[in-house]
């Protein structure tokens, strides 16, 4: 079990703050989002992402990515996010909600993978912060992501905080949009459709819906973001495709 267990329903403001404080000492806390349980990092402090890469098993060159939560449009861009205008539509119509874009990034040519949740908790949490979240789904490899907290506590006490909100509204992952060199691509169908993101697009490009295998030939190497969008292990990712440099980039990088 984690070391330490808060409900949201108690005491939403001490599981709040206790999760702030976690996550700036460098510790991994459980969390609910509105799709599965998530868990996490502060993004950018030194040896958190380490511990995040032992609990979920993503060592070495060809580890899996991971995601980025923001609270904002404005916290991804201070992250080096610089997303295109047609990405940007995307972003305000569908955030916060189940959408992952992969959007070019200034630390190369590569893109990053950032999502602002449908979760006043975790946007809160982002904003206590004053950083992102490194995340990925709190589960093990091969199996599905957790929609409630019990099936979340499974990474014992390297996990220090378990915050528990109770069943997730969701279950079902945030689409992946890959928005690189003025296309939009979906890498994975999920609560957003792929109508609806064409018509938020304004039909400046067609939209594909294929495995992200397929998605990615001929697109620039992305990172970091699991194939999931809500970080299901089942599913390719672009590490597994020779995406190159799969961990995350820090801004000090």
């Amino acid at each position: 079990m984690a070391l330490l267990r808060l409900s949201l329903d108690n005491d939403p403001e001490g599981a709040a703050l206790a999760a702030r404080n976690v996550l700036a000492g460098g510790g991994v806390v459980v969390f609910p989002t509105e799709t599965v349980y998530g868990i996490g990092v502060m993004h950018g402090h030194p040896g958190a992402l380490e511990r995040l890469r032992r609990l979920k098993d993503r060592e070495g060159t060809d580890a899996k990515p991971f995601q980025l939560l923001v609270d904002s449009l404005d916290m991804a861009r201070s992250l080096g996010a610089m997303p295109p205008p047609e990405a940007e539509r995307l972003a305000r119509r569908f955030w916060p909600g189940p959408l992952t874009l992969i959007i070019p990034d200034a630390g190369g040519p590569v893109g990053v993978g950032i999502r602002v949740p449908d979760s006043p908790f975790v946007r809160g949490l982002c904003r206590r912060l004053g950083r992102a979240i490194v995340a990925s789904s709190a589960n093990p490899a091969g199996r599905p992501p957790p929609i409630g907290p019990d099936q979340a506590d499974v990474f014992g006490e390297g996990v220090d905080l378990l915050v528990d909100g109770g069943p997730t509204a969701g279950g079902i992952p945030s689409t992946v949009a890959i928005c690189l060199n003025g296309r939009l691509k979906i890498a994975r169908p999920g609560g957003i459709g792929s109508a609806d993101l064409l018509a938020a697009w304004r039909g400046q490009c067609s939209v594909t819906s294929h495995s992200l295998l397929e998605t990615l030939r001929g697109v620039p190497p992305v990172r970091p973001v699991s194939a999931s969008g809500d970080f299901s292990e089942n599913s390719p990712s672009a590490s597994e495709i020779g995406s190159g440099e799969n961990g995350l980039r820090h801004p000090q990088d």
